[in-house]
């Protein structure tokens, strides 16, 4: 956490906080958009846990979560799953039943992972003599649900996207600029996955990713997809994300399928 304070019309003080990927150092510079808390107050905010709880506490009020809510399962009222991929968008469409009304109030304590920007985990596997067998699969974040009812039935829709959606959905706040010789590319791309909460990591790309240190501008309120596609126009290289990594390489026509 840390406070931003603003001393131009309608000045305030308000705490933000932010955090980097477990893989990145405090120099890597791969922060996360910092995001307002919605509080006024001009000296912070005091942070503790235990195994099970975190708590914000300042001399006016104190808050907590839980670190320990466990997972919504939905497998037994799956009737339908549709996933897209595309280079740079995945989508996921999951219908479920909803003719016990289960899904119909989402305040009840069961139902709270249900809610914009929820992870949802997509494990597909198949009935064998051994039993329900899956693997681990995409992952993806919820954009919303729908609702639907008629011909008898009753269903409940959840629309979800991958973790291209966190970096379209990055817009940057103000100018940033790196002049020519300051950073390469790679290290450019890493700050734009950060600002957007994701991991960031070669496997096996190509020399101009780290030779070519470019001048470059991301505008205010450029999204941060939009930025990255620029950048890979000047480089071979090809991005995929598996989960909250995004991995970039260079393919080559020796390598196999």
């Amino acid at each position: 956490f840390f406070v931003e304070e603003y001393t131009g019309t309608q000045a305030y003080s308000r705490p933000l906080w932010s955090y980097f990927p477990a893989s990145q150092d405090f120099v890597a510079e791969a922060w996360r958009e910092p995001v307002p808390f919605d509080l006024s107050s001009q000296y912070g905010m005091a942070l503790a846990h235990d195994s099970t709880w975190a708590w914000l506490a300042t001399p006016s009020g104190v808050w907590r979560t839980s670190l320990s809510a466990p997972p919504l399962d939905l497998t037994a009222d799956v009737l339908e799953v549709a996933a897209d991929s595309d280079p740079l968008r995945g989508r996921l469409k999951v219908v479920l039943r909803n003719d016990h009304g289960r899904f119909s109030d989402l305040s009840s304590s069961e139902l709270t992972a249900i809610r914009h920007g929820s992870q949802v985990a997509l494990s597909p596997g198949y009935a064998t003599t051994a039993g329900q067998e899956v693997s681990a699969g995409p992952l993806y974040w919820l954009d919303g649900w729908t609702y639907h009812t008629g011909d008898a039935s009753a269903i409940f829709t959840l629309h979800a996207s991958d973790a291209w959606s966190l970096v379209e959905g990055w817009r940057s706040r103000r100018q940033y600029t790196w002049a020519a010789g300051q950073q390469n590319i790679f290290q450019i791309l890493r700050f734009i996955f950060g600002r957007a909460g994701l991991e960031f990591s070669s496997l096996g790309s190509s020399s101009a990713l780290t030779s070519q240190q470019p001048s470059f501008t991301i505008h205010p309120g450029e999204s941060g997809l939009t930025a990255v596609r620029r950048l890979l126009a000047m480089v071979p290289d090809v991005l995929r994300v598996a989960g909250e990594y995004v991995y970039i390489f260079e393919p080559l026509a020796s390598q196999s399928a």
